[in-house]
């Protein structure tokens, strides 16, 4: 643990993870230089001299110093104006070029910073799909690039006048699972950006926004004092994501969260380390980091048959007081498969244990048992009133996440599904309800047959 002198990452720890797993291939694919020698783009005139006038004939000048910056020709991309209900009449097209088009509509045009993060993102997208990154990555990295190659001012301070505050990070997945930055994320990007350039105190740091502005110069503190990072300015290409037995119980008895959370995110694909350091892994288990239990619990269930004597501390996490843990002990358990009768807390059957997860408040647990349920079959036919409750819930509040899950487990447990679920709405008042289901429950009657 660390002492309360050392400084502290602005990010958490899963956060912290994945923008560096993500900036790190970017260094792989792009090279440090173009990060070292990018030229910072300012909303300032010495960048965007003419005036902005929400028309589309200012595009081309925005457009210019952002295809500088990505390094791409601006007289090879092609804008797109699309009308309000996005048609696909095209009102207007700038220069065209080679290929990269750039799609637009007026709403894109009330703003500057939106018009900029829009043409941002968009020729980002096509950087990526050039560089032969898969249709996930794509997803998961278009964010990022932009602050890899300077623009991150505009990135950050997008992000806040969306509105987005909060992290949406896939903290069970892999790296290139999408999932949008934060505020603080961007700041935290941004910290890396300036750490790689050797800037402790950049000058644009200012045009940030107050919440970007407090996570970057949080971030270059921390990585000045720790270098707590996959990579470092004199390490620009980080090391291989690969472990001996040895590496790994090293980094998994570090003092920082997120060297712990990322090996155990690596180990996940290399199960047979992951059972050599089986002892260690169960450690972290007890973690006082929840994304580290959390993480601890999927990489013992990725391990299989083999951990199944681990069990009981696995059952204690359907308990934890973090729903990260809950969630990922829920999944656990369905790709472990235990049996359900065996013994779960307070000497209730696990099937009771995960049975009453159906009622937690947090979507991301219910998603995850309605998962885990659905691979026991019906063997977690004890399990088809809560679900049923569950799905009732579900459906009153248009939780679309959870409905189609709910279903397909309900489908994948009770071999007479349709009635099922059929007699569960028969009440007159249910009908706006049962209409609601009549989708979701026939893919997931195909889905089951298929």
């Amino acid at each position: 643990m660390l002492g309360w002198l050392t400084p502290k990452c602005p990010v958490n720890a899963c956060e912290k993870v994945v923008i560096e797993q993500r900036f790190a291939k970017l260094l792989e694919v792009f090279g440090s230089e173009r990060t070292r020698s990018a030229e910072v783009v300012l909303p300032t005139r010495e960048f965007f001299p003419a005036p902005f006038t929400g028309t589309p004939e200012c595009v081309p000048a925005v457009l210019e110093p952002l295809c500088r910056a990505l390094g791409i020709r601006a007289e090879g991309v092609v804008v797109e104006f699309f009308d309000s209900q996005e048609l696909g009449q095209s009102a207007w097209i700038a220069t065209p070029g080679s290929g990269k088009t750039v799609r637009l509509t007026a709403s894109h045009l009330g703003d500057q910073y939106a018009l900029v993060g829009e043409i941002t993102g968009q020729l980002a997208r096509a950087m990526l799909v050039d560089a032969r990154y898969s249709a996930s990555e794509v997803d998961a990295f278009a964010e990022l690039l932009p602050v890899f190659l300077g623009l991150g001012v505009f990135s950050a301070n997008t992000r806040v006048r969306e509105g987005h505050s909060g992290s949406t990070f896939p903290t069970l997945s892999p790296v290139d699972a999408p999932g949008p930055m934060s505020s603080r994320g961007f700041g935290y990007a941004n910290a890396l950006f300036a750490w790689l350039r050797g800037e402790s105190q950049p000058d644009w740091i200012e045009f940030l926004g107050l919440d970007a502005r407090a996570a970057t110069l949080a971030g270059l503190k921390y990585l000045r004092k720790t270098e707590d990072c996959l990579f470092t300015p004199q390490r620009p290409k980080p090391p291989a994501l690969l472990y001996n037995a040895d590496d790994a119980t090293d980094k998994l008895r570090s003092r920082y969260d997120g060297e712990r959370l990322g090996v155990l995110w690596g180990l996940q694909s290399q199960t047979a380390i992951a059972e050599a350091v089986l002892d260690e892994i169960v450690f972290c288990l007890g973690d006082h980091n929840e994304f580290v239990r959390a993480g601890a619990t999927m990489t013992v269930a990725r391990i299989g048959s083999a951990a199944l004597h681990v069990l009981p501390e696995i059952v204690v996490g359907l308990t934890d007081s973090s729903s990260q843990v809950r969630a990922a002990s829920a999944l656990a358990m369905g790709l472990l498969r235990p049996s359900l009768e065996t013994i779960g807390s307070d000497g209730r059957p696990l099937l009771t244990d995960m049975a009453s997860l159906l009622r937690d408040e947090s979507r991301d647990v219910l998603a995850a048992t309605a998962d885990a349920l659905a691979r026991f079959g019906s063997e977690a036919l004890d399990a088809l009133p809560p679900l049923l409750a569950a799905l009732r819930k579900a459906l009153v509040h248009c939780d679309e996440m959870n409905i189609g899950r709910l279903v397909h487990a309900i489908v994948a447990i009770c071999p007479d599904a349709e009635s099922t679920i059929a007699a569960a709405f028969a009440e007159p008042s249910d009908e706006g309800l049962w209409h609601q289901v009549q989708a979701p429950l026939a893919d997931a009657i195909t889905t089951d047959h298929s």
